[in-house]
């Protein structure tokens, strides 16, 4: 399973053409969005000035996602991950925190376009943007 973090997801809902082509490229792969990045997407939407972007909207658009809760076992991997990263002297926001969390507790990949999760050790990343040429 691949994780969905807001940074993709929103390039995702905004049509950048990389996030096509990587889901396309990995059509087989199964792929869930934290409730973490729903709370993220669903805040900006409501927020937005942008012509038709709604819940409902975003909602449909990524229907195709499974939606994994933060759950106990997130929150510990979560709590382990901002513990090393404090100690290190570093931080990146909450949410993101939380996010890595969920990926850690499932053991998944976390397909994310923010640099500052190579930081996090122990963690199974990717940057599409990275790749796409």
């Amino acid at each position: 399973m691949k994780l969905l973090e807001t940074s993709f997801l929103v390039d995702y809902l905004n049509e950048q053409p990389y996030t096509i082509e990587y889901l396309e490229a990995n059509a087989q792969a199964e792929y869930a969005i934290s409730t973490i990045t729903l709370y993220e997407v669903y805040a900006g939407a409501i927020r937005s000035t942008a012509s038709g972007e709604t819940i409902e909207t975003i909602t449909d658009a990524i229907a195709w996602a499974d939606v994994v809760a933060f759950d106990e076992s997130a929150a510990r991997e979560a709590a382990d991950i901002r513990a090393a990263l404090l100690d290190r002297g570093s931080s990146i926001p909450a949410p993101d925190i939380l996010n890595t969390g969920v990926a850690r507790s499932l053991g998944c990949e976390l397909i994310a376009t923010d640099e500052h999760f190579a930081e996090i050790p122990q963690l199974n990343t990717h940057n599409p943007r990275d790749s796409h040429s």
